[in-house]
């Protein structure tokens, strides 16, 4: 069985790539892949690979009673198109988590702020001390 070998192209990583993914079929049918069907598979091939490129990829592979479990952690950027109800919470999500966000900042703010007057020992009201409103509570 001989089968039909394209020239490795500029990039020897996605030839190898068109390489394994022919390896399973037939060399019947592999040999009547003409160099412009070939190119194409690659191409396409190479495109696929470069979209899935992460910033960061992780395996955990943790063996446990006979069997092995793995956690895969994959980072970057999603360049999948969202569905409506993926898109609305997206949307949710990311005003949830500014709202949030600008709520402990300014929760963190006002209360550097206050230790700061107290520090100095500035009294804005008289006889007033927000120490003695929480102990009341």
């Amino acid at each position: 069985m001989t089968r039909a070998r394209k020239q490795p192209s500029e990039n020897q990583e996605h030839y190898w790539a068109l390489t394994k993914f022919l390896a399973p079929i037939d060399a019947s049918i592999t040999g009547t892949f003409n160099t412009d069907q070939l190119a194409a598979l690659e191409k396409a091939l190479a495109n696929q690979s470069r979209r899935s490129r992460k910033k960061l990829q992780a395996r955990i592979v943790v063996p446990f009673l006979k069997r092995r479990y793995y956690l895969t952690i994959n980072w970057g950027e999603d360049r999948r198109s969202l569905t409506r109800i993926e898109q609305a919470a997206s949307n949710l999500l990311f005003i949830s988590l500014t709202a949030i966000s600008l709520f402990l900042l300014a929760t963190i703010v006002f209360t550097l702020t206050y230790l700061l007057k107290s520090a100095l020992g500035i009294d804005l009201f008289p006889n007033f001390s927000l120490g003695n409103l929480i102990n009341m509570i």
